[in-house]
């Protein structure tokens, strides 16, 4: 019985260590949003369902939203698993992803306005994902390029 649960605490300890966060990048990008009940409506009326923003940070697992709003019609986004669809407008091109906001908060006394949503990206098709998966690994080099040049210069 203590071998079990040794080889429990083992396999814990092994998912615990191994989690490791995807790296967050700042660029500010413009989106837009709806339900992705919504999409199933008139296209006249697409417009009035959809929030527009732009990001806070981005990841390959998700990103944090700026937005006026976090309700369309009488339906607040960022419930829980609520799934959503989003349209983010990188350099190279319009991007489509569903994702499921996962927590929001009111910004208070900051330099946004509005409200900060946090969005886990659930997929994309393959095109927008090879063109995501590209732009984050421009920003990355463009990170890893900027920390060498600032520890260069803290060195001298």
């Amino acid at each position: 019985m203590l071998e079990l649960i040794r080889s429990i605490g083992d396999r814990i300890r092994d998912l615990v260590n191994n989690r490791r966060p995807a790296e967050r990048y700042t660029p500010r990008l413009h989106y837009s949003l709806t339900l992705l009940d919504n999409l199933k409506s008139d296209p006249g009326d697409r417009q009035q369902l959809m929030i527009k923003g732009y990001t806070r940070n981005i990841s390959e697992s998700g990103m944090a939203l700026i937005a006026s709003t976090i309700r369309i019609n009488d339906q607040n986004i960022a419930l829980y698993n609520r799934k959503l669809m989003i349209v983010l407008e990188l350099p190279g091109g319009l991007v489509r992803m569903q994702a499921v906001a996962v927590h929001f908060r009111e910004l208070l006394g900051e330099e946004d306005q509005g409200y900060l949503i946090g969005v886990r990206i659930l997929g994309m098709n393959d095109k927008d994902k090879a063109q995501y998966t590209r732009y984050i690994e421009r920003l990355s080099r463009g990170a890893k390029i900027s920390a060498r040049i600032q520890s260069s210069k803290s060195v001298q």
